[in-house]
This record gives C-alpha cells, structure tokens and sequence, in this order.
C-alpha cells in the first residue's frame, strides 16, 4: 500500500484551533488511542535508511508496520507501507524471516512506546484527516496529517491552506524521527546522524 500525506507540526493553540473547527462537525469523526512501539536494530540501521518498523496497538489489536519512503518531493510524500496483523507482543523482530524485500537484515530490538491521542476525520472517500497529540520521552507535541489518494493532491492542498494561507508546505519530520531525536539526546547518543525528514 502507498501513503500520501500532508504532514504540519503544530502548536498547542494551533492543535486546539483545528480540533474544534466548526466545519469538521459535519464530518464522520472519530477518537482513538493508538500506541507505537518503535524497534531498530542495535547499530540504529533502519533509522539511518529512514525505515519505519513499529508495532501499533489500538484497544488490543496488534499490527506490525513497516514503512519507507519512495518519494519526496518537499511538499508531500509518498510511503510504502507493509502491514501484518499479529496475535503476540514481540519483543525482537527477526526482519530476515518478515521483510524478504528489505535490505537491513538481522533483530530489530523494541526501543520504547509513543503515545498518540488521535482525532480521525474522513473527509471523502479521498481525504482522511488526522488531528494528533503524541507523547513520548516526557515530550508532548502536536501534528495535523492530511492523507489522500493518488490523484487528489489539490484537494489535500485546499483543507491545508484553511489553516495555513500562504505558507508554503514544509515536510514536517513524521513521528518517528521526532521520536528517536528526543531518544538519542536522551540517551547522550552522539555519532547518529540526526534526520531531519
């Protein structure tokens, strides 16, 4: 499956401000807690290859994600996302048995859990929008996903610029990344490169 998404980090006023926005009202919403444990292997490789692998948990359901990306460009970008449902918490993922197509090859070890409180809203059959606030290391911030169909970016654009008129999209850094920067400093980590993406 491919992903295309809008990604903005937010302020706290600014997360607020969209999440009460009158006109979503009138839309399907819906609120949920989703936990991602985020795992890598012990030299940090999928992080370098800028490849998501985590387990998701919402309620008691557990599903193994996988994520890279296979284009960029500035404004949006566009994933590829492998997804398998799982019946047990692993605590180490042997990526050589679940990943044939990946070129990191060993034990991805568990690093630690992100928290997301998020407020789903389908716009039309092409647009989903994601109002989130994650938390994690003691750190809380804030995020608005715009997530459409191949084919519907103008779309994704024109709820984007209700909020933002005239800012240029910038490709806000995802979860992830913003995750393991706050789990190297944390950590005194020093010879990772930090993404920026």
């Amino acid at each position: 499956m491919e992903e295309h998404e809008i990604k903005q980090l937010l302020t706290a006023e600014m997360y607020l401000h969209i999440l009460n926005y009158e006109a979503f009202n009138h839309f399907n919403k819906k609120r949920l807690i989703q936990i991602n444990y985020y795992y890598d292997t012990s030299d940090y490789a999928l992080y370098h290859q800028d490849i998501t692998l985590r387990v998701r948990q919402i309620d008691q359901n557990l599903m193994m994600e996988i994520k890279y990306t296979v284009e960029d460009n500035g404004s949006y970008k566009v994933k590829k996302e492998i997804c398998k449902p799982i019946s047990e918490f692993p605590m180490v993922i042997h990526l050589d048995y679940l990943f044939d197509d990946l070129p990191i090859k060993g034990e991805a070890l568990q690093i630690h859990a992100l928290i997301t409180e998020r407020t789903r809203i389908k716009v039309s059959e092409h647009i989903l929008i994601d109002i989130d606030k994650s938390s994690y290391f003691g750190k809380t911030d804030y995020e608005l996903e715009i997530e459409f169909v191949d084919g519907h970016y103008e779309e994704a654009l024109k709820i984007f610029n209700i909020f933002f008129p005239n800012n240029e999209i910038k490709s806000s850094c995802g979860k992830k990344t913003r995750f393991f920067n706050r789990y190297f400093e944390l950590m005194n980590i020093r010879n990772v490169t930090i993404l920026l993406v």
